[in-house]
């Protein structure tokens, strides 16, 4: 007598199988999770790096171009910063839900609106130096924002109102 030949696979083969690709779709589908959160928080600290840089050049150019600086309260917990670089022109900082908003008036129209997503908590505007020739700019954020407990970082910003003079001695060629 011949001896029976199986060419097929049992249903314990084809269980275990099932079982061992699911296992291994839920490890995938797992990390792929964790890739995107870890993704979505490197884009927001790109994000908010971006800005803060981008608001640190324009921040002292506009200081550099003023010829007067005004710091006002908006409200109890708002401030605003007015840089006046003509007769009828002027750059507007003010700090609006974690975006430090940048505008540039002539007269009564906006010209120019740029905002500036920091995820920042507060912002304060403040002059200091012989004159009051300084603008700080300062501002606080979490470390970590999806934990309210963690702690405060402090940012600052700091121009010269007027012309920047290290610019001029570089481009004379004096150190």
């Amino acid at each position: 007598m011949k001896g029976h030949r199986r060419d097929g696979k049992t249903l314990i083969e084809m269980l275990v199988v099932i079982h061992i690709l699911g296992v291994v779709t839920v490890m995938c589908a797992t990390i792929m999770a964790s890739i995107m959160r870890i993704d979505g928080h490197n884009r927001t600290s790109l994000v908010n790096t971006t800005a803060h840089s981008d608001l640190s050049i324009r921040f002292r150019q506009d200081a550099h171009e003023a010829s007067a600086v005004r710091i006002y309260q908006i409200d109890k917990e708002l401030m605003g910063l007015e840089f006046s670089t003509g007769p009828e022109t002027a750059v507007l900082y003010t700090s609006n839900e974690g975006r430090v908003l940048r505008e540039a008036v002539d007269g009564d129209t906006t010209t120019q609106r740029d905002q500036y997503p920091l995820g920042c908590e507060t912002v304060i505007f403040a002059e200091a130096g012989e004159n009051n020739s300084q603008i700080v700019l300062s501002y606080t954020k979490r470390k970590d924002r999806d934990h309210p407990d963690s702690p405060l970082r402090t940012f600052h910003m700091l121009a010269v109102r007027g012309k920047d003079l290290r610019f001029q001695n570089i481009a004379e060629g004096t150190p």
